[in-house]
């Protein structure tokens, strides 16, 4: 930490020194009794003044909130050394985080004690964003000298664009063999009606059609389109984006690829992303929540 003056201290020194002057300027005596204890006050503080052994950290209840949701971020200061000591703690704020109480709370700390301080965190948009380090200014017992630094590491949260409403999704062309919501074009065991044929030994009785065999005179069976998964890669284009009051098409790109990531995960699809923006980056498909994180991180 920085040391420095306080800005009363050269205050109570030019009183001290304004009455010695005239003192010695008037002949008069009683003006330096009178400045004798600024001198005193500013000559002790200046003497006995020790830089505070002071620490901060950061401590976020979570690190991934949806954006605009406020979360409390705890800042925890403790003072090592054997003097107490006033301290000033202030987040440093961003343009995309705001941050409560917006002014700098001050606390007094005891030797070898510490103090918690809650402050409110809310993401304005999507985003990794860095609370930390800490605005930390402390004062010696006197309040002649003060320390200033930045103290406590930088804590990364996550917050998640909000889901877009999605009308329908694209059906596809294709199914993968793996168990999913899509009805594939394929004839084997499944849910969804596909045709009525002959019966063929290896068929199971379950899949006889009563009602045709007794039409036709023949065993007939059912066939039925499986429900399988498909593969979905999504290309977000980030070489190039377009701005209007403070909104741009990277933002809806990232709200829409994390929607359709998300609604697709959930019909059991395998999901990746490709992402351009003049070197090409590529998240492998795969299932699953972890697939969600995985895609929502890449894609922030």
């Amino acid at each position: 930490m920085k040391g420095s003056l306080s800005p009363r201290t050269p205050g109570v020194l030019a009183l001290a020194g304004a009455g010695l002057i005239s003192a010695l300027a008037t002949g008069r005596p009683e003006l330096a009794l009178i400045a004798v204890p600024f001198l005193v006050f500013g000559g002790a503080g200046l003497v006995l003044a020790r830089e505070p052994h002071v620490t901060a950290a950061v401590e976020p209840a979570r690190l991934r909130l949806l954006e605009s949701e406020e979360l409390t971020a705890t800042v925890r200061v403790r003072n090592d050394g054997p003097e107490a000591v006033e301290v000033e703690v202030a987040p440093l704020r961003t343009e995309q985080l705001a941050v409560a109480p917006g002014s700098t709370v001050a606390v007094r700390l005891g030797a070898r004690s510490e103090a918690e301080i809650a402050f409110s965190v809310r993401p304005r948009r999507w985003g990794a964003h860095g609370i930390g380090p800490v605005a930390v200014r402390a004062r010696d017992a006197l309040g002649v000298t003060t320390w200033e630094g930045r103290l406590g590491g930088r804590v990364d949260l996550r917050a998640f664009p909000h889901e877009e409403q999605l009308r329908e999704l694209v059906a596809p062309l294709r199914t993968q063999p793996f168990l999913g919501t899509h009805v594939a074009r394929a004839r084997a065991d499944g849910i969804e009606f596909a045709d009525i044929r002959p019966f063929q030994v290896g068929d199971r009785v379950r899949q006889v059609n009563w009602r045709a065999t007794a039409r036709r005179g023949s065993l007939q069976v059912n066939q039925r389109h499986p429900e399988h998964s498909s593969d979905v890669v999504l290309l977000v284009d980030t070489f190039e984006e377009a701005r209007d009051q403070g909104r741009g098409t990277l933002g809806s790109a990232v709200r829409t690829a994390a929607s359709l990531a998300r609604a697709h995960l959930g019909r059991r699809d395998r999901v990746g992303v490709v992402d351009f923006g003049g070197t090409l980056h590529w998240l492998e498909p795969a299932f699953g929540t972890m697939q969600l994180y995985r895609i929502v991180d890449a894609l922030l």
